[in-house]
């Protein structure tokens, strides 16, 4: 139990945020924050009951990805919970490379990358997660990425040619068995890609240039893991050529990316992937524009020890791959802006300030080493007269375990479903 609201109705507490949202320009603030009380904030914002916040996309920015990571995992546990669809959270990470470094980003990293980028572009409500790192980098045109994406249906036809040289320029690399994302191969009429769009491959049976078949399977035994009547091959690199390039088929270079200012006329940010405005999430701004501060600091050393090498093609300069902390606000001026933050509003232009009403276990007196259980219990009874309680365990192990040891005091306790969260009573809820 890492958190335990303290009110019957959070989304109550929440309404006059989701008000302010829902306007234009809005700039609310919640404060009193920890743990993973800010996913299940947001959750609750998201939720059908507050408002209609949940048929918006929502970006929301924290200062690293390690932060990232954790309030993306909070976010679906909490939609699970409450029985919100999980589809429309995704996370966009950053590469793992220092700035400037000569070697290629981790395919598996560009994977989750292209998959969240078309997921913005594909779907009609999008909750983006990411950094503040990753929200700096600018990105490859939103039209070069949608016009090199390879696009598959079962009948559809496509040319042996076209459809290696599409391949390459998406940065796959052609092998004997494919084995990562990001390989291709081609025996006869059957053409294996291990898309990043995939966590299998993906096998296409053609006949002549007709495509017969379309399935995923499993690399290590080759058995088939699901048909599909459609499907899409994302990049495996973010330095894309046009088809007319010279040397459009040639192999991309390991630290191409760093070049790609220069091989685009202009190169778009996370920002323009968007169709509509989204919803702005700023996880402690302060602390926001101090961490893209000390990112500068570091991309300014990386391109200046690049810069005194000796080199004939120079890496572009930095603010051509990346956008400073004033340019980001100018960007999202007139959006509407959530800021969190675990103390309070530390700047007057955020308005109104709400404390969201929930305390760690510790607080309310639970958790202490060398508590008896009946103690446990008193406290949790008290909590009961105020609000829903939910215990959260690891596993189904756990859970039957501790269903067992409440039914041997006479605690009325039953296994979480989702309508247990909109259920009412005029009596105390079971745990």
């Amino acid at each position: 139990m890492s958190n335990i609201t303290s009110n019957p109705s959070t989304s109550q507490w929440l309404s006059p945020l989701a008000t302010s949202l829902a306007g234009e320009g809005g700039r609310p603030c919640l404060t009193g924050l920890h743990g993973s009380s800010a996913g299940l904030a947001l959750t609750t914002l998201l939720h059908p009951q507050v408002g209609t916040l949940g048929n918006r996309s929502w970006l929301i920015v924290t200062g690293s990805d390690e932060a990232a990571e954790r309030l993306f995992d909070d976010l679906h546990f909490f939609h699970g919970l409450i029985g919100l669809p999980t589809t429309p959270l995704v996370l966009f990470p950053r590469w793992e490379t220092l700035p400037y470094e000569g070697s290629a980003p981790h395919v598996g990293l560009i994977a989750r990358r292209m998959n969240t980028l078309h997921h913005i572009r594909t779907a009609p409500q999008t909750c983006l997660v990411t950094s503040i790192a990753a929200l700096m980098q600018r990105l490859l045109p939103v039209t070069t990425f949608s016009d090199t994406t390879l696009q598959f249906k079962r009948g559809g036809t496509i040319e042996r040619e076209t459809l290696i040289g599409g391949l390459f320029r998406l940065g796959y690399r052609r092998v004997s068995v494919v084995e990562i994302p990001g390989e291709f191969s081609i025996r006869g009429g059957i053409v294996d890609i291990f898309s990043t769009a995939y966590a299998d491959p993906l096998r296409v049976e053609f006949l002549g240039e007709t495509v017969d078949s379309l399935r995923l399977f499993d690399p290590a035994t080759q058995k088939s893991t699901a048909k599909v009547d459609r499907a899409v091959v994302l990049p495996a690199r973010e330095y894309l050529r046009a088809p007319t390039s010279p040397d459009a088929l040639a192999p991309i270079p390991v630290d191409a990316e760093w070049r790609a200012p220069d091989l685009y006329t202009d190169m778009d940010t996370l920002f323009d992937y968007f169709g509509e405005r989204p919803l702005l999430v700023l996880d402690q701004p302060a602390a926001l524009e101090r961490a893209c501060a000390d990112l500068w600091s570091k991309i300014d050393d990386g391109y200046l020890r690049h810069a005194d090498r000796e080199t004939v093609t120079p890496y572009p300069s930095p603010e051509r791959l990346f956008l400073s902390w004033p340019e980001l606000m100018a960007r999202t001026t007139g959006w509407s802006t959530l800021a969190l933050d675990p103390l309070t509003a530390r700047e007057e232009s955020w308005s109104p300030v709400q404390t969201f009403p929930a305390q760690t276990p510790a607080s309310a007196g639970l958790g202490a080493r060398g508590m008896p259980f009946s103690q446990t219990l008193a406290i949790m009874d008290r909590l009961r007269e105020a609000c829903r309680v939910v215990l959260v365990a690891r596993s189904r192990g756990q859970v039957d375990r501790l269903l067992a040891l409440l039914r041997e005091h006479d605690v009325p306790a039953m296994e979480w479903t989702t309508g247990a969260w909109t259920a009412s009573s005029k009596t105390k809820a079971p745990f």
